[in-house]
């Protein structure tokens, strides 16, 4: 069995809730294909085979105009005959120096409740706070033009129009250029769909939550020069994927979330949104990127 399907099948074993971790070739689409680079990782073994893993996703980001290699941190797990022998602190330390040595600027993630404590205190991110959470019923009687549903490809082809592009380089955001979305859409564990009207461009991955079809809004990109009420939209959405709710989680300085957010005790997960600066001097919260939606992470 390669290295990558000895991490893949221990992540299944750690977290059998994740479908992803049982779809083949999953591993080696996320660390292996990515046009920001391999991932950066770690491992432990024993005597009985995988018993630790830490990666980090090289992201490229921009900062003030300026573009900086981040990493995303994930996969993070540690199976439970370890636990308790250091596992945890040794992959942190080996994969944050090797993410050093090829000049990562910070490293950004999502801690659930039961790691939040160990990146925080042990691994030193900063913790920014929960997403925020908001979901949104289907609309009814709307009198809006509706959405149109686009391929993949016209979606890519839509957003390298001109009037899809920042008006300036001010804050922390994702570049998702040269070929970063086409490679993130072509996660092979999860299906897309693609909804755009005149200002907001959305991908859309759907689920079944307690009986019920969600649509979760795992990105939006915003006409430039724009800041746009999400409810409207969303609420579309679910009508035009024949779903009872939208859900939307995340930032992202080209909408507004009105309505009611879920608090973390409700959630699933509290989402908590970590970062940490690996630049001397530079704290994380200059490097705090201004949008970070599903589509930045693995969720979805």
């Amino acid at each position: 069995m390669s290295e990558i399907d000895q991490t893949q099948e221990m992540l299944a074993r750690v977290f059998p809730q994740h479908g992803k971790y049982a779809v083949p070739g999953y591993l080696e689409w996320e660390y292996e294909q990515s046009p920001s680079g391999r991932a950066i990782q770690s491992n432990e073994d024993d005597e009985r085979g995988r018993v630790g893993h830490y990666g980090l996703l090289p992201q490229r980001w921009m900062v003030n105009g300026e573009p900086v290699l981040y990493a995303l941190s994930l996969n993070t797990s540690v199976c439970e005959r370890a636990r308790g022998l250091g596992v945890f602190s040794r992959l942190a330390r080996r994969t944050i120096r090797a993410a050093r040595g090829q000049n990562v600027q910070a490293l950004v993630g999502v801690a659930n409740r039961e790691s939040t404590h160990g990146m925080t205190v042990t691994v030193g991110f900063d913790l920014i706070g929960p997403l925020p959470v908001v979901v949104y019923p289907q609309a009814v009687g709307s009198r809006r033009r509706e959405l149109d549903l686009v391929s993949g490809a016209d979606f890519l082809e839509l957003l390298d129009e001109s009037d899809w592009e920042r008006p300036n380089n001010l804050g922390v955001w994702r570049r998702w250029g040269e070929g970063e979305l086409e490679w993130r859409l072509a996660d092979p564990a999860h299906e897309y769909m693609f909804v755009v009207d005149r200002q907001l461009a959305a991908v859309v991955h759907r689920v079944r939550r307690f009986g019920l079809l969600v649509a979760v809004i795992v990105k939006v990109f915003v006409r430039c020069g724009e800041v746009v009420d999400l409810a409207p939209f969303a609420r579309r959405v679910a009508r035009l994927t024949g779903s009872a709710v939208s859900l939307y989680a995340g930032i992202n300085s080209g909408v507004r979330l009105t309505g009611p957010k879920i608090p973390p005790q409700f959630r699933p997960s509290p989402l908590n949104f970590i970062v940490k600066s690996l630049v001397e001097g530079v704290p994380a919260s200059d490097l705090v990127p201004s949008e970070f939606e599903f589509l930045d992470f693995d969720a979805y």
